[in-house]
């Protein structure tokens, strides 16, 4: 995935930059996760779990549905394209957006 997540020095927001086949995962990003450790943390221990079982979550616009290698995110009041990908990298994602919200 292509993306560029970081944290604005001017607003303190974190902000999520990708072209826009990535807008159903932006916008679980940064509607579902926002600065929520506790959800992050529930999607790297289902991801890091060595027998990964299939899992759907629905939060308040997104429902991500969680396979043994990929994942997929459809935002529910949008006609947008479900993001599907693999889940290596929504891991890499949740890794490094858990890192800014640290700082």
């Amino acid at each position: 995935m292509i993306y560029n997540l970081y944290r604005d020095a001017t607003t303190g927001k974190i902000v999520f930059e990708a072209n826009p086949t990535f807008s159903s995962l932006k916008s679980f990003v940064e509607s579902e996760l926002q600065e929520d450790i506790a959800f992050i943390d529930l999607l790297r221990r289902k991801l890091n779990s060595p027998t990964i079982s299939p899992s759907e979550i629905t939060g308040n616009s997104h429902t991500i549905l969680i396979g043994q290698t990929s994942f997929q995110i459809e935002n529910l009041y949008d006609d947008q394209e479900p993001f599907s990908g693999d889940n290596k990298d929504l891991l890499d994602l949740l890794d490094t957006l858990k890192s800014l919200i640290a700082q």
